[in-house]
């Protein structure tokens, strides 16, 4: 019987496949759990390059709380039961660039089974906050009496949230105070009626000044007689003044008014006394060039930068009537800073009407290597090698045309509706000309409520991912932060 067991072959088969089960298993728990571990380190990778251009994108400059940004964003961003452990492993940054290092592990299956319970992860990335190009950037923002309007959810004016929103678009392109080796320009050019190019470009050749610096004087021989009495008359004093309401550049407001609605208070005769007089009262009048200019009238060029050897109209006045000066492209952070607080509503003593052509055209002056301002690098076909980005930012519709010698007035009562159809299409052509020369338009409707004004922004953009409804403070901000974010094009670099 021992012999005969001994040699039966009847059970070699099951004895060898259980044997080489255990090797095959192995091998197979091996594939399958490295499977899992090369798809999970390209899941993480990927989580680690979302933070990394998230957090490479945000406003934030504290490292802590940058830091913290990443980690949180890495884990909201993990599919569950994937990666366990996840850290970060190393965390860097600056106004360049994010580096961000995570680490983390993946459990076996199979593997188990040689005792290999985890497999370890890392991943690393880094993530450029800058452009490495050159931008050149035109901030054409509306500074009219509209702006005076508040916010009803804070209270805050359009004006001071515009200034608000500005800032931090400067800050954020130009995050270093001493940018002169930066790759960003911007340039400033604020708006209303007409548009301000600054009163020591009086002598500039692209300017047609309509009269002489100057002052004039005259009166101090007024000689009057003695009151006579002439007669009696009849005279009515009227009620209190009541609060009536008008409207200016789009707002309505509240003015002091006589109450015609009533009959007179008092009523009643008194004398009359006459008092001749001849000459006048000595006088002075003082007309200067406070930088104020108009619309161009020569066929189209009121719409581009084409033919710089044709004058702009210039105002010699008795005051300012135009918004703060143009700051030219520049890379002085403090000055454009200090361009942007000084915006106004009303920068002298008049109300400050709506014409959104001139500001497009200026804004593309500034942008435009030829005269009158040649800061501007030469238009690049592909508008990578200078960037070139107009913002365009209005509260309202347009309130004035241009008449035949080029100043802006208000509409004629008469033609009103074509007028504004008229200025409306200035304005879309204007931006058509921009965007023909590969210029890039971010447009803005800050807390605009006419469908037909949006519309004129929307056409106005580029595309409509360029185009924003702001339609309060915190809109306009993110609107402005967003931008910031596009122009600094954060992108991987490893």
């Amino acid at each position: 019987m021992l012999r005969s067991f001994i040699l039966n072959r009847s059970g070699n088969f099951a004895i060898l496949s259980a044997l080489m089960l255990i090797p095959m298993i192995l091998a197979v728990g091996f594939a399958i759990d490295g499977a899992r571990y090369y798809k999970a380190r390209a899941h993480l990778q990927d989580a680690v390059d979302l933070a990394a251009l998230a957090v490479a994108a945000s406003d934030e400059q504290d490292i802590d709380k940058l830091q913290a940004q990443a980690s949180d964003f890495i884990r909201s961003n993990l599919a569950v039961n994937t990666i366990s452990s996840v850290e970060l492993a190393s965390f860097s940054g600056d106004d360049e660039e994010i580096t961000i290092g995570v680490s983390g592990v993946v459990e076996t299956t199979f593997m188990k089974i040689a005792n290999f319970n985890t497999m370890p992860l890392q991943a690393e990335t880094v993530a450029k906050r800058a452009p490495e190009q050159t931008v050149e950037v035109a901030l054409v923002l509306d500074n009219t009496y509209s702006m005076i309007a508040t916010d009803p959810k804070t209270g805050e004016t359009r004006i001071a949230t515009l200034r608000r929103a500005a800032k931090g678009l400067v800050e954020a392109l130009m995050p270093d105070p001493k940018p002169e080796e930066g790759t960003v320009s911007l340039a400033l050019v604020p708006y209303a009626d007409h548009v301000n190019v600054g009163a020591h470009n009086k002598t500039q050749p692209w300017l047609a000044l309509n009269g002489e610096e100057r002052t004039e004087t005259g009166g101090g021989n007024r000689v009057c007689t003695e009151k006579v009495k002439t007669g009696t008359e009849s005279y009515c004093k009227k009620w209190p003044k009541k609060t009536c309401t008008r409207t200016r550049d789009g707002v309505v407001e509240s003015y002091s008014c006589d109450d015609t609605s009533q009959t007179c208070l008092e009523k009643g005769t008194r004398d009359v006394y006459e008092q001749k007089c001849t000459g006048s009262d000595p006088w002075k009048k003082t007309f200067s060039f406070y930088g104020c200019v108009g619309t161009r009238t020569s066929g189209s060029l009121r719409l581009n930068d084409t033919s710089p050897t044709v004058k702009y109209p210039a105002y010699v006045e008795q005051s300012l009537q135009c918004a703060r000066p143009i700051i030219p492209l520049s890379k002085d952070r403090a000055a454009l800073l200090a361009g942007v607080a000084a915006m106004t509503h009303q920068p002298s003593s008049y109300v400050a009407n709506t014409h959104i052509p001139s500001g497009i055209v200026w804004g593309q002056n500034v942008l435009s290597p030829a005269a009158p301002f040649t800061e501007a690098g030469a238009y690049d076909p592909e508008n990578t090698s200078p960037r070139k980005i107009m913002i365009l930012m209005t509260d309202g519709d347009n309130t004035l045309i241009h008449n035949s010698s080029g100043k802006h007035v208000a509409f004629d009562s008469k033609t009103a509706a074509s007028q504004f159809a008229s200025v409306n299409k200035d304005t879309v052509d204007a931006c058509a000309y921009v965007k023909s020369q590969k210029i890039e338009i971010y447009s803005i409707a800050f807390m605009v409520t006419k469908p037909e004004a949006k519309e004129v922004l929307r056409q106005c953009a580029t595309s409509d991912a360029y185009y924003y409804d702001a339609s309060d403070a915190a809109r306009l901000m993110s609107a402005f932060s967003g931008i910031a974010r596009a122009i600094n094009q954060v992108r991987l670099a490893r």
